[in-house]
């Protein structure tokens, strides 16, 4: 009896090492695989909010580029607006240039007519010469002050309608870029995390 409780004691601490060193690389080999664990669910995260920064980059600048689409456009319409005006002035101040030639006009005939009447010259030979000529020339004065003005009202709807266009040409261009930016955004998160399952998945 008493020989026999060495060797089931030298049994039992020889069991006991064995199932203790079983324990320890259990739970090493389930450490190793929480740790590995962990470090794939933060790298998935952090791929996450890559991808998540790229797409609200990407919707950031396509919103900048409308805002500045929409500000060319109301810079066309203002453009547009104000030639509108512009001409309509021009065209308001020569019919008063007209009105006031016009008005000179007949005052410096009437001026002769009485200087001829006062002077018992009928109006026959030179002096209806003298007045067919005054018309004439009235009706030329006339005539270049109003293609001058005519010029001038074509070129300022010209330049409004250039400068209208010029502006809608750069809101296109925006609206573009704004595409692009969004689109861009998207795709590049979409690759971020295609580059994660490739590693991760």
């Amino acid at each position: 009896m008493s020989a026999a409780l060495p060797f089931l004691f030298g049994q039992a601490g020889t069991a006991a090492t064995a199932t203790s060193a079983a324990t320890a690389a259990t739970s090493g080999a389930f450490g190793t695989a929480g740790a590995f664990g962990w470090a794939q669910t933060m790298s998935t995260l952090g791929l996450g909010a890559t991808a998540l920064s790229a797409v609200g980059g990407g919707l950031a600048a396509s919103d900048a580029y409308k805002a500045n689409a929409k500000a060319q456009e109301q810079q066309a319409l203002y453009t547009e607006d104000q030639a509108l005006r512009n001409e309509a002035a021009e065209k308001r101040e020569t019919a008063d240039q007209l009105s006031k030639l016009r008005q000179e006009q007949r005052q410096e005939r009437g001026r002769r007519m009485a200087a001829w009447g006062a002077s018992g010259v009928q109006m026959a030979g030179s002096p209806l010469k003298v007045m067919e000529s005054l018309d004439y020339q009235d009706s030329e004065d006339a005539a270049t002050l109003l293609t001058g003005s005519l010029a001038r009202r074509q070129n300022i709807l010209y330049a409004g309608r250039s400068s209208a266009l010029s502006a809608r040409q750069q809101g296109s261009i925006y609206r573009m870029q704004a595409s692009s930016s969004a689109a861009g955004g998207y795709w590049k998160g979409l690759s971020t995390l295609a580059l994660g399952g490739r590693y991760y998945g």
